[in-house]
């Protein structure tokens, strides 16, 4: 919602009736999904939440990008995405300028756009973290930022932390849930992804029709559930290469700038 149209009022209002000494507010749109381009509010977010709760504690989670990009397709194509690995993250862009413009090349498209608004994309830009950082840091006193990648290979070492930055032991569900090490979300594999982003581009043809729609979706349950294969889904060499050189010299600005996060230690990870 643009500025014109929010109520900052009604906002601070809704957060100060919440009851408690600790509340968590958490939700993934706090800093912006790219999808859709969605990303472009991440800002505009934190100052909101600023205004509402400026002494607030702001804990940022972070993934490396090449697997962060993987994961989302993975979700995505399991629900209605059509276009492949490839595809699906946007990083075309062919050269537009003005003087094009006015030496009369009108052709200009979404294949030129840095930006595709028009599809279901990821965009690149939406997961540069230090801009986003230092930006939490600039508006809040306490801002943690805790790996994805930590959380992997060190749990408990990621579980003190959060029981510090509460300031309370957790108790034995949730230490367990630390534990577990059963996968939630098992994602596709490569052949699921190619049958499923096939069987999506029928998704509009049946909406209308709630027998051609359960259908469908009991086709998709059928891919997932038979459909086996021991190959991983990855961008091809070429893509992986676009996106390998828009995100290392970022991530190396990220760990010079923040060397308490120790980027080091995933260093293939965060393409160091």
């Amino acid at each position: 919602m643009d500025e014109s149209l929010y109520n900052e009022n009604e906002f601070i209002k809704e957060i100060n009736s919440l009851k408690g000494d600790n509340i968590i507010l958490s939700n993934e749109n706090f800093i912006g999904q790219s999808l859709f381009f969605y990303h472009s509010n991440r800002s505009r977010t934190a100052h909101r939440l600023h205004k509402a709760m400026p002494n607030a504690t702001i804990i940022l989670y972070l993934r490396n990008q090449i697997d962060l990009l993987k994961s989302l397709y993975l979700i995505t194509v399991g629900w209605k995405e059509n276009k492949s690995l490839d595809e699906f993250v946007w990083t075309k862009r062919n050269p537009y300028t003005l003087t094009d413009n006015y030496n009369g090349n009108n052709n200009y498209g979404e294949k030129d756009a840095y930006y595709s608004t028009f599809n279901s994309h990821e965009h690149l830009d939406g997961y540069i973290y230090n801009p986003l950082i230092k930006l939490y840091k600039e508006l809040f006193p306490n801002v943690e930022i805790i790996l994805y990648e930590d959380f992997i290979s060190d749990p408990d070492k990621v579980q003190k932390r959060l029981e510090g930055i509460f300031n309370t032991n957790f108790n034995a569900e949730i230490v367990n849930s630390f534990k577990n090490k059963e996968l939630l979300n098992q994602g596709v594999n490569k052949r699921q992804a190619d049958w499923l982003s096939k069987i999506n581009k029928w998704d509009d043809v049946v909406k209308d029709s709630d027998f051609n729609s359960k259908a469908l979706n009991r086709l998709k349950r059928w891919v997932k559930n038979n459909v086996k294969s021991d190959q991983k889904l990855d961008f091809s060499p070429e893509k992986k290469e676009i996106i390998t050189n828009f995100y290392r010299p970022h991530n190396q600005q990220l760990a010079k700038d923040f060397p308490e996060l120790e980027l080091h230690n995933y260093a293939k990870d965060y393409l160091l």
